[in-house]
C-alpha cells in the first residue's frame, strides 16, 4: 500500500509582552527600518505581527535564471527569508522571475527539481530594483533535457507549505533526505535541522520525531519522494 508522507518542520518562536508593553494595534518600530502592528500576547493571541507596509519601504529583485548552458529554467521557485518576512515567486518559462519585500537583509534561495539549490544572502533596498541573473548546477544527469512541473512554494509570514512534484523524472529514486537538503530555507548539519538560525521538531504526520540526526537520516532516505505530497515549514506560537 503506497504511504504518503507529510512532513511539518515546526520553527519554534515565543514573544511575549510585559504590562508596559505595547497594546493590540499599536505600531511597534521592530528595528532597521522595519514596523509592525502588534496583535497581542504570543501566550493568548499567538504573538503575530502583522508587517505595516508601505509603497516607499518596499524593493525589488528582479532576473532571469538559467543553467550552465545558458537555457532558461522554468517554474524555478524563488524564496527568500527574514526574520518577519517570506515571500517566494516562480521563474517564468523564459526564466524570468521578480520579487519583492520590504528593506533589510534576507536569505536568497532558488530551487528547481534537478538541480543544486542556489543560496545566498541578499539586502533589499526600499524604492531600489537589483537586477541580479543566476545560473543553476544540474546534480541530475540530463536534467537540462528534463520536462515536468516544479515545486511550489506558498509563503506566510509564518513559514512556508511546498507542494512536492513526486512525479518530476529528476527526482526518480530520490529519498526524502535529498528533498530536505534542497529545501529553501533548510540548513542540515551534524547537530540537527534548522531553519535559518533556528532549531525545528520534526512530524511527520502528525507525530513528532525526537530521534538523532542520523536516525532521521535513515529514516528520511527509507523514503522515496514519489510518497511525499506536502513539505511545512512554519512557526509554532507558544
Amino acid at each position: 500500500m503506497k504511504k504518503i508522507f507529510l512532513l511539518s518542520v515546526l520553527l519554534l518562536c515565543c514573544i511575549g509582552v510585559n504590562a508596559q508593553g505595547p497594546q493590540v494595534g499599536d505600531i511597534v518600530d521592530l528595528g532597521g527600518g522595519v514596523r509592525g502592528r502588534w496583535l497581542g500576547d504570543a501566550r493568548n493571541l499567538g504573538g503575530s505581527f502583522r508587517p505595516d507596509v508601505k509603497p516607499e519601504d518596499v524593493g525589488q529583485i528582479k532576473g532571469v535564471i538559467k543553467s550552465i548552458s545558458g537555457q532558461p529554467i522554468k517554474e524555478a521557485q524563488v524564496v527568500i527569508g527574514g526574520q518577519f518576512f517570506n515571500r517566494s515567486s516562480k521563474s517564468k518559462k523564459d526564466g524570468s522571475f521578480s520579487i519583492g519585500a520590504m528593506e533589510g537583509m534576507y536569505s536568497f534561495d532558488i530551487i528547481a527539481p534537478g538541480y543544486k539549490r542556489l543560496s545566498l544572502f541578499l539586502v533589499i533596498k526600499s524604492q531600489q530594483t537589483q537586477n541580479l541573473d543566476f545560473t543553476l548546477e544540474p546534480d541530475v544527469e540530463g536534467a537540462e533535457q528534463m520536462n515536468g512541473k516544479g515545486n511550489t512554494v506558498l509563503c506566510t509570514d509564518a513559514g512556508f507549505t511546498m507542494k512536492v512534484a513526486s512525479s518530476h523524472p529528476a527526482y526518480k529514486d530520490k529519498t526524502l533526505w535529498y528533498l530536505l537538503e534542497n529545501s529553501p530555507m533548510v540548513s542540515i548539519s551534524s547537530n540537527g535541522i534548522e531553519v535559518g538560525e533556528s532549531s525545528v521538531q520534526i512530524f511527520f504526520n502528525g507525530r513528532e520525531s525526537r530521534a538523532p540526526i542520523a536516525s532521521l537520516k535513515a529514516f528520511c532516505e527509507s523514503i522515496k519522494i514519489k510518497d511525499v505530497m506536502v513539505v511545512k515549514v512554519r512557526k509554532n506560537n507558544m
